[in-house]
């Protein structure tokens, strides 16, 4: 049987919040299950595949682009009148 999860463990397994892990739900990028009677608050439960899935697409797996840096303006280059 695959495992499980709920929104909190999700949550606490990615360090986001849970209305984060709504969200990625809502939007389609975190498959869930709805176990939630009908006309009910929503209740999800997270499988494990669409965990994997989400990580695998998940754009924090990619390698960070560098940061361009901004040089500091120098006394010599302001000037007042």
């Amino acid at each position: 049987m695959e495992a499980r999860f709920s929104t909190g463990d999700v949550a606490s397994k990615l360090s986001v919040s849970r209305a984060t892990v709504f969200r990625f739900i809502r939007s389609g990028r975190l498959s869930a299950e709805n176990v939630a009677a009908p006309g009910k608050r929503p209740r999800y439960v997270i499988h494990q595949s669409g965990l994997d899935e989400f990580l695998a697409s998940c754009p924090s797996s990619r390698p960070a682009t560098p940061r361009i840096r901004r040089y500091k303006r120098t006394d010599s280059s302001r000037k007042y009148f």
